[in-house]
């Protein structure tokens, strides 16, 4: 998880096409759109919901789309993308869906700007809906 594929270091295509795996890049919501938090129709961190429906979509597919085996997947992370990483591991409901991870820079679950109260976020969260007059509703859908 990155926000950016942008620097050649973190180009899945190099690893694909010097090793025997499949890269997947996965984007997810940032900003208030990921941090959004309301408690009766988004109660947690939509970033990580993405994320947890994008592995999903893997595990159901990897065979048929990619020729790929399901497990052994390895989630990795730079910058908030491995505090992103880091809170989707500690998460005992998403273990089946990783072998394990790595991180590539300091951010970590501990990150004090990669992390907040459920208080915080929902204040934040009806400053932005006040501000904007947002009728909060929360739709999902996989493709």
């Amino acid at each position: 998880m990155h926000g950016s594929t942008g620097q050649l270091l973190y180009q899945g295509a190099v690893l694909a096409a010097s090793q025997n795996i499949v890269v997947v890049s996965v984007a997810v919501r940032l900003g208030v759109l990921g941090n959004f938090y309301w408690p009766s129709k988004a109660p947690g961190n939509q970033a990580l919901l993405d994320l947890r429906l994008a592995l999903d979509w893997y595990r159901n597919n990897s065979v048929r789309a990619f020729g790929a085996r399901a497990d052994g997947v390895t989630l990795a992370g730079h910058s908030a993308g491995a505090v992103l990483t880091s809170l989707f591991a500690s998460q005992r409901d998403n273990r089946d869906l990783f072998s394990q991870i790595a991180l590539f820079s300091g951010g970590h679950l501990f990150s004090r700007w990669g992390t907040m109260t459920h208080q915080t976020a929902l204040a934040k969260s009806e400053m932005v809906s006040g501000q904007h007059k947002i009728d909060v509703q929360i739709k999902y859908e996989v493709y």
